[in-house]
């Protein structure tokens, strides 16, 4: 673990990350159920099925993110963050706007 982040360098490596796993969820899709299946598909079906799934994960990603938030206010490498008003706008304290 390093005594410093690159908030920088992070959110540019997570966005390729999520690029990567759009693509590998892509063709995984495809190799299971065929590169054309969706033309059989009910695809505003499957979309509103979607929207209810994505709710739910929503939900737990909420849980997970308030104990991550919980968890990050104690790493005194986030401190480094802070402009010279002592706002934080990434790390745990960025979290913090839609609560107050």
């Amino acid at each position: 673990m390093t005594d410093s982040l690159d908030p920088t360098e992070l959110m540019s490596e997570f966005a390729r990350e999520f690029d990567e796993k759009c693509i590998e969820r892509h063709e995984f899709g495809q190799e299971k159920y065929g590169p054309f299946s969706f033309l059989g598909k009910d695809m505003i079906q499957e979309a509103l099925l979607e929207c209810l799934d994505t709710a739910n994960y929503m939900r737990y990603q909420y849980i997970k993110l308030r104990m991550v938030q919980l968890y990050l206010a104690q790493d005194p490498r986030l401190a480094g963050l802070a402009d010279s008003e002592g706002n934080i706008t990434i790390g745990a304290e960025s979290f913090k706007g839609a609560l107050q």
